[in-house]
């Protein structure tokens, strides 16, 4: 992603003034136009490419069991997150529970057949307006090896500047339309996967270092003009210390089992 489009893509989107904007699973490089962050874990990088950044506010939670009223948040956006997600139907639930709208984005399958990450769970396709999710089986279970990873490597280097071509990028208005398909086979269980108990720390390249606190800089700064201008919805740009209450759900309420998304 260069630096136009981490800055100024989000406009791409159905994402307008005010809006409320959720960002489900955000990693180390969250979407410049999210108000509120959520994450599952805060120490364990085994399944993302580096630290949580957490430069705005952030929620601990699961996005299977999201602690917010239904349709608290104007927009819900989520990239590279859901083929993390064993229960995938409830994360969907979840997502359209608590936003009127959203954006999915997922590694096409064309990538997946390339990389096939050892801890993605989901084959992702689209059928005309519909997303589609096909369970990786045990004949994904493959070595990575010495040639294989070279052969990533070049093709990485070929097709990085060029990304959106290996993604889904899925708009949704009120509901998501989906199909979720098993082959009966037993499922591909990944050797490892992240743990909200663990902590994995991954070290980054100088090059890369100086790349994330220049987007944390570029953040501030923008967040603030966009607060300045309007932009931003009103109570995010108030830094109420109860900016969370009315959106929370009620303590005790029963959200469902505890899932991962990353």
């Amino acid at each position: 992603m260069g630096f136009w489009s981490y800055c100024f893509g989000w406009r791409k989107l159905d994402i307008l003034p005010g809006d409320l904007v959720l960002e489900v699973g955000p990693g180390q490089k969250p979407m410049i136009r999210s108000d509120v962050l959520v994450d599952k874990f805060l120490t364990d990088d085994t399944e993302r490419g580096g630290g949580l950044v957490v430069d705005r506010p952030l929620i601990v939670a699961d996005v299977c069991a999201l602690p917010f009223k239904d349709e608290v948040f104007d927009y819900a956006y989520t990239a590279h997150t859901l083929e993390h997600v064993e229960d995938i139907e409830r994360a969907l639930s979840e997502l359209q529970r608590v936003a009127k709208r959203g954006c999915i984005i997922v590694p096409h399958w064309h990538w997946e057949g390339l990389w096939n990450y050892p801890f993605h769970l989901w084959i992702i396709s689209t059928k005309g307006n519909k997303i589609v999710f096909r369970r990786k089986c045990r004949l994904f279970e493959t070595n990575d090896s010495e040639l294989r990873s070279k052969t990533k490597d070049l093709a990485w280097h070929m097709i990085s500047r060029n990304l959106e071509a290996f993604e889904i990028r899925y708009e949704w208005d009120s509901e998501i339309d989906y199909e979720v398909i098993r082959c009966g086979c037993e499922d591909f269980r990944p050797r490892r996967k992240a743990s909200v108990e663990r902590v994995v720390r991954k070290s980054l390249p100088l090059r890369a270092q100086l790349k994330r606190w220049a987007r944390i800089a570029v953040t501030r700064f923008l967040r603030w003009w966009w607060a300045r201008t309007g932009e931003l919805n009103p109570k995010i740009r108030s830094s109420s210390p109860n900016l969370f209450a009315p959106y929370s759900a009620p303590t005790g309420l029963d959200t469902g089992s505890d899932h991962h998304a990353s």
